[in-house]
């Protein structure tokens, strides 16, 4: 199945060794082994979005950043 841009995506469910591209929040930033934290609907950003550090309105993932292009960051479960 492809995924179209835009396209949610459950990242709950990427196996171990997959890896997936997804989008960084606005004005934040991420590097190679930043943990992942995904933000909800009452944070300053677009729900489902990423961002490498904790905040009231992010949750903590077992997923780790492993590349970075612009405002896209792979992620997977190391």
């Amino acid at each position: 199945m492809a995924i179209e841009q835009l396209q949610l995506v459950d990242v709950m469910h990427i196996g171990a060794g997959d890896a997936i591209w997804v989008n960084i929040a606005s004005e934040k930033t991420v590097s190679r082994g930043s943990k992942v934290f995904v933000l909800t609907t009452g944070g300053e950003g677009k729900a489902g979005a990423i961002q490498g550090e904790t905040d009231a309105n992010a949750i903590e993932t077992g997923y780790t950043v492993i590349d970075v292009k612009g405002q896209l960051a792979m992620i997977t479960k190391l």
